[in-house]
């Protein structure tokens, strides 16, 4: 009766159970047993047990054995390899089985196998190791504070470093970093907000560390029983998303201050994306432009729609890059000269995918050259000149590479530039060979910036005049590495000079003026910063102006300065975007219109806190007006 009934409570035992005589043959089992360890046989009873499950570790087989001497055993989980290299975890409680004398007759054995819960387990933490995501939980109840190996790895603390609940929070960066977390891990206790932010810690080393921390809480019957969550360590990806963000704000202000659209177009999808001033540049609000190829074209001045298709062409196939001047006729009937350049990119197979560009208005430029119809073609030349060729020369391996321009600015093919220093030489005119390796010389030395004026001798005896400007690259022990540089035509100035001295210096300051500085204002703090180009534009060295705003408005013409004031003044207030031309005074006297335009940057209480924008000379543009004037 007792064993009928024992049987009966086993094989319907909640459990994975079984009772082994003392030959470890079963005679009694749950059903759950028959699961757990996928046995399809239906009655395993009188069997031996290592015959039923052949693949038992070795441990467990003298674990039972030692179990028919009085020996219990108890495994909270355990991971066994098999001879095929299989892995297997197993639960056990081993417990001698004895009559109502006391003697052994067998065992029985509680077991388990969670080889799949603890495959998750070991997933999920080799995932949190890789993604180098730790968890962490406060238990309210007994403020205790408990962080995985990955926590303490991102804290940069030992492995059996007890975090205290006073500590957890003095880890994010002292200020408005720790203010935030504090709050946020108060609502979340009180109100059981959850929270998901991007803060600082300072490690336990000193060192500043971008983290994702998460938390959550857990209530019973309205109370907080407990907060827990993660943190990752994202510090390299922080990083960099910050400088992205720098660097495109200035390159955003950078061109709004010169005016310069910037596009995007996807061939693919037959889209385009553009920036503020593209449309401002075309005459056009945002939401009146379709953002296709045919939007785009309907813009274009009808006697200027084929070049620009052949062109586009040429690109799509590779045959050259993209750079041409056309015509765009505003809704108004206005008519604007463009300038456009573009960068192709295509996919694995070769395939054009998009193209990312720049426009910028040429108009003036253009104008100009209808009012001097004497010398119309030598400033098509000098437009065309805009078309900038880019070198680099590696010194150590002496070889040159150049882009497409630079040949049409020499007049030869590529497959016959052998790309050596002295190929590049032998372009050069006779007479300014000498004096072009001297300024090459000098720059590699370290003596002088790489800037200089030379002439070049196409292969059909023409011969062009060349401007080039380099940077010299460095190595660690402050050899020179290799030079970067531009070239670009200005024969067409060079033969306006000669035909026309009287306005040689006009013609040079206007293609100077395409050189356009940038500047930052920083209005609390009453601190200028100028790049190399202002310097110039202002006709002052570095170490002569002390970056103050009086300083600067010194340098204006005197009947300039109260103009400038109240233009500024205006533009803090929020009335309009700083866009003005005024004159500056050379140290030697020389006078030189200046337009700029800049951006009122604000803090979050929408009062001034700096300005940054571009300078650039017109002197030529109004000298020229005041010509025309006296015709």
């Amino acid at each position: 009766m007792n064993n009928l009934f024992t049987t009966d409570f086993i094989k319907t035992a909640p459990i994975s159970v079984a009772i082994l005589d003392k030959n470890l043959c079963f005679t009694s089992y749950s059903k759950i047993w028959l699961k757990e360890f996928n046995i399809k046989e239906k009655n395993i009873v009188g069997k031996y047990y290592f015959d039923v499950i052949p693949n038992t570790p070795e441990r467990l087989r003298r674990i039972c054995k030692n179990g028919l001497k009085g020996k219990s055993s108890k495994v909270t989980g355990q991971k066994f390899i098999d001879l095929k290299g299989n892995i297997q975890w197993l639960k056990w409680k081993v417990d001698p089985w004895n009559d109502y004398e006391g003697n052994i007759t067998g065992i029985i054995i509680f077991a388990e196998d969670i080889t799949a819960i603890n495959r998750k387990k070991e997933l999920l933490k080799k995932a949190q190791d890789v993604s180098n995501i730790g968890g962490w939980e406060l238990d309210l109840a007994t403020n205790q504070l408990h962080w995985t190996e990955v926590t303490k790895k991102i804290h940069k603390v030992g492995k059996d470093y007890i975090p205290k609940i006073d500590e957890g929070l003095s880890f994010y960066k002292e200020g408005k970093q720790r203010e935030k977390i504090t709050k946020l891990v108060n609502e979340c206790i009180n109100k059981g907000k959850p929270y998901d932010i991007e803060l600082q810690i300072i490690t336990a080393k000193g060192d500043e560390l971008w983290v994702r921390a998460k938390g959550e809480a857990e209530f019973h019957k309205g109370k907080c029983v407990r907060i827990f969550g993660t943190i990752q360590d994202i510090d390299q990806e922080k990083k960099n998303e910050l400088i992205y963000k720098e660097t495109a704000e200035r390159l955003k202000i950078a061109a709004k201050g010169a005016h310069i659209g910037v596009w995007e177009y996807d061939v693919v999808e037959d889209s385009f994306l553009c920036n503020d001033q593209q449309y401002e540049l075309y005459g056009i609000k945002k939401k009146d432009f379709a953002g296709d190829y045919k939007a785009w074209k309907s813009m274009i001045h009808p006697e200027d729609l084929e070049k620009t298709r052949i062109e586009e062409e040429m690109v799509l196939k590779g045959k050259k890059n993209y750079n041409l001047t056309f015509r765009v006729v505003w809704p108004d009937g206005t008519i604007r000269h463009m300038q456009s350049s573009a960068e192709l990119f295509k996919d694995e197979e070769g395939k054009p995918v998009k193209m990312i560009g720049t426009n910028w208005d040429i108009t003036p430029i253009i104008e100009a050259n209808l009012k001097y119809t004497e010398v119309t073609d030598r400033l098509e030349v000098a437009t065309s000149a805009a078309q900038i060729g880019i070198w680099e020369y590696d010194i150590a391996d002496d070889n040159l590479v150049w882009n497409e321009q630079m040949y049409e600015l020499y007049g030869i093919r590529k497959e016959d530039f052998s790309g050596v220093y002295d190929a590049w030489k032998a372009c050069l005119h006779p007479e300014d060979r000498e004096q072009a390796e001297e300024e090459a010389t000098k720059a590699m030395m370290g003596e002088k910036d790489y800037e200089n004026i030379f002439r070049v001798v196409w292969p059909n005896g023409k011969i062009k005049h060349i401007q080039t400007v380099g940077v010299v690259h460095w190595d660690k022990e402050g050899r020179p590495q290799k030079v970067i540089g531009t070239n670009w035509d200005i024969t067409p100035i060079k033969e306006a000079q000669l035909k026309y001295k009287e306005v040689a210096d006009r013609l040079n300051l206007a293609t100077n003026a395409a050189q356009i500085g940038i500047w930052e204002y920083d209005i609390a703090e009453d601190h200028s910063a100028w790049d190399d180009q202002v310097y110039k534009l202002y006709g002052v060295t570095k170490k002569d102006f002390n970056g103050g705003d009086a300083a600067w408005r010194a340098l204006l013409h005197p009947e300039d300065r109260k103009k400038v004031r109240i233009e500024e003044e205006k533009v803090l207030k929020g009335e309009k975007d700083l866009n003005h031309i005024f004159r500056v005074v050379w140290p030697n006297g020389e006078i030189h219109h200046l337009q700029s335009a800049a951006i009122l940057l604000r803090d979050e209480k929408d009062n001034p806190l700096k300005m940054i924008g571009t300078n650039w000379d017109i002197t030529a543009i109004k000298e020229a007006e005041d010509e025309l004037r006296k015709l």
